[in-house]
């Protein structure tokens, strides 16, 4: 995910009166490099989190009535 897009979809959070940190958060992952294994920062994004990235996102690229759908349905 682009760092830009998560951060407009950050702001878009806030500014909609809900909590970021339970939106978007933060987690670590253990990621195999080579020989060793490091940590790798992550995200667990909410629905609405999805969705206001997918709503961020390039305007130009176009994005499936079907994952519109799901990203609004609870």
């Amino acid at each position: 995910m682009s760092c830009f897009l998560h951060y407009k979809a950050m702001i878009a959070c806030k500014n909609s009166g809900r909590d970021v940190i339970c939106d978007f958060v933060d987690v670590n992952k253990i990621v195999d490099a080579g020989a060793t294994a490091k940590p790798v920062k992550d995200y667990e994004l909410s629905r609405y989190a999805c969705y206001l990235i997918v709503q961020n996102g390039d305007p130009r690229k176009e994005v499936s009535p079907k994952s519109k759908k799901n990203s609004l349905q609870s």
